[in-house]
């Protein structure tokens, strides 16, 4: 017995008791088949279950969309939950945090490299560069979270004032740079989401001018991610590609 589903089905309502079978294989855009079937799986609906659905028409991205900023960070009950967790069950985290943080804001802001990365034939040291700006970045992302964390919980300007700094200095670096996709993906990665994360959790902080600008320098790089690897069918070709599958999750939180 069983109930078999010809194609991948989003439901909107509880499925009847009984018992479901289920297998996956890759297809192209064009209708090819990429890949043969996976080994068959089932599951069991009864009294005993509860029921998880998700409309087609996401509701919860539409209701993600009508919530005010910042929507990436906690709000009202659950800020004051995490407020108490931080400053009891995580008060020694606190302080290692504050003091990483200011271990890390004793280093200057990292400035645009000047040109493009030649990747088709990158010598010793400029493998070794692209590297260096790749962790920078990385470490300026973190940055940017913790003093956005820090300012949540404590209210203190100075971790906002820093983290606003540090965001409108990645803002002014060119989208098709030096940083950008073609010349540095991990570069490009790392601005975008820190461009995200400032523009939602200091919203409210931001002056027009401000905002217009983070959300062009982030839109664009979004842009370029979104057509490299899901406009043109990049990911679906390839769905197991290690790079489109993390570049996703990217394009997810940002």
């Amino acid at each position: 017995g069983g109930i078999e589903v010809a194609v991948n089905a989003i439901k909107s309502a509880a499925l009847p008791h009984g018992m479901y079978r289920w297998k996956v294989s890759a297809l192209a855009v064009d209708g090819r088949s990429l890949t043969g079937w996976s080994n068959e799986r089932s599951f069991t609906v009864n009294a005993r279950s509860s029921a998880f659905f998700v409309d087609a028409k996401s509701p919860a991205m539409v209701a993600a969309l009508q919530r005010q900023h910042p929507r990436g960070f906690a709000q009202g009950t659950e800020l004051a939950a995490l407020k108490n967790e931080l400053l009891t069950v995580r008060a020694a985290d606190v302080v290692a945090l504050k003091a990483k943080v200011l271990r890390q804001l004793s280093i200057p802001m990292p400035t645009e490299p000047p040109e493009r990365f030649d990747l088709l034939a990158p010598s010793a040291a400029t493998n070794k560069a692209i590297a260096d700006v790749r962790n920078r970045l990385q470490d300026e992302q973190e940055l940017v979270l913790s003093l956005g964390l820090l300012w949540f919980y404590e209210s203190d300007v100075r971790w906002k004032n820093e983290a606003m700094a540090r965001v409108k200095n990645l803002a002014t670096w060119d989208p098709n740079g030096s940083t950008g996709l073609v010349s540095h993906t991990q570069a490009s990665r790392a601005i975008l989401l820190t461009l995200a994360v400032g523009f939602d959790w200091f919203y409210g902080n931001w002056s027009i001018g401000d905002r217009s600008v983070i959300h062009s320098s982030a839109s664009q790089r979004y842009s370029a991610f979104f057509d490299g690897i899901v406009a043109n069918g990049s990911l679906a070709r390839n769905p197991f590609n290690s790079f489109n599958s993390y570049t996703l999750g990217y394009l997810v939180a940002a």
